[in-house]
């Protein structure tokens, strides 16, 4: 057999190799005249232009860091060597019931089911708090017998990780997970956090002075580094700031923000630099921008490297645990099932950056409670991605993109600029005390919401192609018996001795955490800010639909004039527009004049909007106007398109209600419209 190839090689040398000015002039000559940046470049909400097309230029200009592989400081393109190809990332399903007896059943489904780690939030009351900004979900946990209740002869830490959400402190949960019996000494990993910032943050408060806490913070990690030196025990957490509307970019300042703050208060207080770097967990907030939520990963890598290395940490303390959680701010109670697509993109973009440990949240875990549907399909979501869609190979997937990496460093570069204002008040405790984040996330919210409204920022289901017929899912409720004699147990007991010596023991005899806590604050002086509160940005429209629920519905007739190339683009616009308030539209008549539409209104219908023409609308807004206005008082007559400035006063004064067009504000009009319904005895007219 010849060895000879059976065809000769190719050559393209006679091709000219394209070039980006060549192809800008060519995308220039396509825009027929329109202006090159205004149309191709996009400003995300974090303040970076993103370009159309990214090239070698761009990846070549950026850090000495492009070249690192995986496993080595800044560990942009991981922490580990070996990337997911020996251990996948964390599987922690959220328990978020109330009853000890049905977080023991919820979490024996789970790991049986496929998960590899739980993550666990214990309620407002077991933490210390009050639920009056945090809402009171979460695990009724105070005492051995509950966690006896709850977690006991399930959960193998050797075997799985646990993800645990103490609140402001980790102080006292630490020595009752251990119970005198170094049962997580070789625990797999995961956070038994104290995220006192992220709490104060979201509070406005803490049960008692920061400063106390801190020492609680110091005495946990000495405890852990002793007994269990794979879990952290600190926690900055960007869900606060992101349910309160902060762009990426502003989280992870926030993010970072803490974990310098915690940086040194621990190395203050006697722990050694790797010892605190080690410490230290981040929570990110995995949102539906996917590019944007692949460099935020990578940013805070590289930025808690940075941070760390600064205050003397070594190479293996610089590798930050990152666990992504999924948005709850874009999130609809309204079409729910829109949401399973951005949970799997959120997650994606997650594993993608390469976290440590993933949570999906339900689909409807926006109505309070979630069903074991819900919950499986979470669940799944983050498994198939390990099990079944390779994820695991190659690593860092991204690396070397020219997109990815250029929005890394420009994320990098933004986020540690707002950090630094951060540091230059004072830290980032002074910097909450002075609200200079809580103003930038305000603006950015206030920003998010209006361009919500004008729907210049679409969320599906929403406001953009809603089913006014589809009804939110019913709550599932929680559990909620609590284990009122160990709430109860010592709580005024001011002769307890909450010293780390003493609590094993004190667990032992029925000693509730409230005890310690109430101990703990004796003569203590709780700090106050301005608080984050948790939103969700279709939350203005979910009300919206509530109220026309409440009225009873409300009928628009779309008054489709003339042929169908004459109104069809104004008709189906004007019917998605009032969809979205879940207003009933009749949109399937046809009316050849305007006396045929005005015979075609009943007092039946709340709305009637004109569709047609701008050069048809001189002749027929006057006459359908006035003509619906004398036959029904009570209906809106509503106009689809920009009045002509020659003809709006006359349409006005014909009985003319409003007016859409692409850039009205929707909800805005739609809740003028909403106020404007006349309903008889609380029943509807429609």
């Amino acid at each position: 057999m010849s060895k000879e190839k059976p065809y000769p090689p190719i050559s393209f040398r006679e091709f000219t190799v394209p070039t980006y000015e060549g192809w800008k002039e060519a995308a220039i000559k396509a825009l027929k005249g329109e202006d090159f940046d205004k149309k191709l470049l996009s400003k995300t909400f974090e303040g970076i232009t993103l370009k159309p097309i990214y090239t070698r230029a761009e990846f070549e200009s950026g850090t000495e860091h492009d070249t690192n592989l995986p496993g080595f400081a800044p560990y942009k393109r991981g922490s580990s060597p070996s990337g997911y190809l020996n251990t996948f990332w964390h599987c922690a399903s959220e328990i978020s019931e109330n009853g000890a007896k049905e977080i023991h059943t919820l979490v024996k489904e789970e790991l049986a089911s496929g998960a590899n780690a739980i993550s666990l939030s214990l309620s407002p009351a077991a933490k210390g708090l009050s639920c009056d900004n945090s809402g009171c979900a979460g695990a009724d946990i105070f005492g051995k017998n509950t966690l006896r209740e709850a977690l006991g002869g399930i959960i193998n830490l050797e075997k799985y990780g646990l993800y645990l959400n103490t609140g402001p402190s980790s102080y006292p949960f630490v020595y009752l997970l251990d119970c005198g019996k170094s049962c997580f000494k070789k625990a797999a990993g995961g956070h038994i956090g104290g995220a006192p910032l992220s709490t104060f943050a979201e509070q406005g408060t803490l049960p008692r002075s920061v400063s106390v806490i801190y020492d609680e913070m110091a005495d946990a990690v000495k405890f852990m580094k002793e007994n269990s030196p794979n879990i952290r025990t600190v926690v900055a957490n960007g869900e606060v700031y992101a349910n309160g509307g902060a762009d990426s970019v502003t989280e992870i300042a926030c993010l970072m923000g803490e974990v310098s703050e915690y940086m040194f208060e621990l190395t203050s207080r006697g722990i050694s630099v790797d010892d605190a770097a080690s410490s230290i967990g981040i929570t990110v907030s995995l949102s539906g921008n996917f590019f944007m939520e692949i460099a935020k990963v990578r940013a805070a890598r590289v930025l808690f490297a940075q941070i760390t290395k600064d205050f003397g940490a070594g190479e293996k303390s610089q590798a930050a645990s990152i666990r992504g959680v999924t948005s709850r701010f874009n999130k609809s109670k309204l079409d729910p099932y829109t949401n399973v697509l951005r949970l799997s993109t959120e997650a994606f973009s997650g594993v993608i950056g390469g976290l440590d440990a993933l949570t999906v949240l339900p689909f409807d875990s926006t109505v309070g409670g979630s069903n074991k549907q819900s919950r499986r399909i979470s669940r799944n979501i983050a498994i198939m991605m390990a099990e079944e869609f390779s994820l695991s190979a190659p690593l860092d997937p991204v690396g070397g993109s020219y997109y990815v990496e250029t929005l890394t460093e420009e994320f990098a570069e933004k986020a540690w600029g707002k950090f630094m204002e951060y540091e230059e008040a004072g830290g980032f405790y002074q910097a909450l005390l002075k609200g200079i984040p809580q103003k930038t996330i305000a603006a950015g919210l206030a920003d998010k919401k209006f361009r919500m409204a004008t729907r210049q920022l679409k969320a599906v289901g929403v406001n953009m192609y809603a089913n006014a017929k589809e009804a939110a899912p019913q709550s599932s409720e929680n559990n909620k018996q609590q284990a009122t004699s160990e709430i109860n147990s010592d709580k005024i007991d001011e002769g307890i001795d909450v010293a780390p010596a003493a609590l094993r023991t004190a667990f032992d005899n029925g000693l509730s955490t409230l005890s310690i806590f109430n101990k703990l604050a004796a003569g203590s002086e709780s700090p106050v800010c301005e608080p984050i509160p948790s939103v969700r940005l279709g939350e203005n429209f979910e009300a919206l639909r509530e109220k026309t629920v409440e009225l009873g519905g409300i009928s628009v007739l779309l008054l489709n004039m003339g042929p169908v190339k004459e109104h069809k683009a104004r008709s189906d616009f004007s019917a998605g527009f009032f969809e979205t308030g879940g207003f009933t539209v009749f949109g399937d008549k046809v009316f050849d004049t305007a006396e045929a539409a005005v015979e075609g209104v009943t007092a039946d219908f709340d709305i009637c909007v004109i569709c047609s023409t701008d050069d048809n609308y001189p002749v027929l807004v006057p006459a359908i106007t006035k003509g619906i206005r004398e036959k029904s008082p009570n209906t809106q007559v509503i106009l689809a398109g920009i009045p002509a400035a020659d003809f709006k006063d006359v349409y006005f004064e014909a009985g003319l209600t409003d007016f859409i067009h692409l850039r009205s504000n929707c909800l805005e009009t739609l809740q003028k419209a909403q106020s404007r319904v006349n309903r008889k005895g609380g029943q509807t007219n429609a």
